[in-house]
């Protein structure tokens, strides 16, 4: 049981006894909570396949729920979830590319079936998408079928997938999944399977909307025999305190350096795997709004604003030029870091920095920006704001007034 989870054993062993016990004490509502790659889908899957296995929940069982659940086609499993594979996808491809292994295939298999899973036709009826995405999305769940079950992918299919990835970027780029998602599943999930038990999963249960944590809640409050939720997030602070009452909470800590050497080596072949802090870093090295890839943004945007010699309009078509908002926000939450991490030096009268434009300025004066950054980002979140009227909310009044004072 969960060994494909990596790192978690105090929490695998935890579940695995949970499900051992006769009869099992297994919760029928979870909460699986920690920072994201730290395996808390993988345990999801696999709970969902120790519950329903009808022999004796070995690793490779080969019994008909527990090779349906493997391959994510199992009737009695339903994920939602508006998560991103594109980064992933696009990394596995590099590697599938290079050594054709089956394991790597099967992380494409993986990553394109959780991709097409959260929109079953059943869970987005009458929900908010263009007709033109619902068109596209039937095009590639055709091409899609056509090849996905084959051990191995041709040059031409794996060029299909990474247009299908880039498909589900764009169509993901709201990350709250639509209450009447939720309001279908809920219809599901009274529905009676002949056999084997259901199990929703729902991903960043912690960025719900309020509309669809109640009908969330509302289910939860009726619990049923047949029925498992597990729910994920990635901070479990933000998950409705009545809903979090309801469930038992698991939490998976970050993995380890020795634990995420061992993933990028074994199964993404990665010769030096200590060049990436995580295995998030590794997926996402080509992604724009990585910190790393955003420095040259943030270098430039704190010279626009704290070098006395630049005008306002400068800041203004800097800010006003980005229209991505995830960049955006990228760029606060790394600004924010710059901030932090030269209140320490200064605290530490230590004279070495990259941003001498900031050390012209009181620690106090810092110290208000990095309280004023760390709200603001916090709001973005919980709140959905616009991350360019908040970063203008603040930036905006700090160049006025240098502006001002340098007259």
């Amino acid at each position: 049981m969960y060994k494909n989870i990596f790192g978690q054993e105090k929490v695998t062993n935890i579940l695995q006894n949970e499900i051992s016990f006769s009869p099992p004490t297994l919760a029928h509502s979870m909460i699986f909570h920690g920072n994201h790659y730290t395996g808390k889908l993988s345990a999801a899957l696999e709970t969902a396949r120790l519950i329903n296995c009808t022999r004796e929940k070995a690793d490779n069982c080969t019994c008909s729920n527990c090779v349906a659940i493997r391959n994510l086609t199992f009737n009695g499993l339903v994920i939602l979830s508006r998560r991103n594979y594109y980064y992933e996808i696009i990394e596995t491809l590099s590697c599938y590319r290079q050594k054709k292994l089956p394991h790597l295939r099967d992380k494409l298999y993986r990553a394109i079936r959780l991709s097409f899973t959260p929109l079953q036709d059943f869970l987005i009826e009458n929900t908010p998408m263009a007709d033109s995405d619902k068109k596209q999305l039937q095009t590639l769940g055709s091409k899609f079928a056509d090849f996905i079950d084959k051990p191995e992918y041709t040059s031409t299919e794996l060029e299909d997938i990474e247009k299908g990835a880039t498909f589900f970027l764009n169509l993901y780029k709201n990350k709250n999944i639509p209450v009447n998602v939720i309001r279908n599943m809920l219809d599901w999930s009274y529905m009676t399977l002949p056999e084997g038990k259901k199990v929703v999963i729902i991903d960043n249960v912690d960025q719900l909307e309020t509309s669809s944590e109640n009908v969330l809640l509302k289910r939860l409050e009726e619990p049923s025999d047949d029925l498992y939720f597990i729910l994920l997030a990635e901070n479990n602070s933000r998950v409705l305190q009545t809903i979090k009452s309801r469930c038992r909470a698991y939490y998976f800590k970050d993995l380890s350096n020795e634990a995420k050497n061992n993933v990028l080596q074994n199964i993404y072949l990665q010769n030096d795997p200590n060049i990436y802090s995580s295995i998030y870093e590794y997926f996402h090295q080509k992604d724009p709004i990585l910190p790393g890839n955003l420095k040259a943004k943030v270098d430039k945007l704190i010279n626009l604003v704290f070098q006395k010699n630049v005008n306002f309009s400068e800041l203004y078509l800097f800010i006003e030029s980005e229209k991505n908002k995830e960049i955006l926000l990228g760029i606060t939450k790394e600004l924010y870091s710059v901030i932090s991490n030269e209140i320490s030096l200064y605290e530490n009268k230590n004279t070495q920095t990259e941003y001498f434009s900031l050390r012209s300025f009181p620690l106090k004066f810092l110290r208000e920006i990095e309280k004023d950054l760390k709200l603001r980002i916090e709001r973005t979140s919980a709140l959905n704001l616009t991350p360019k009227t908040q970063l203008e909310g603040i930036l905006y009044p700090i160049k006025e007034m240098i502006l001002h004072a340098n007259r």
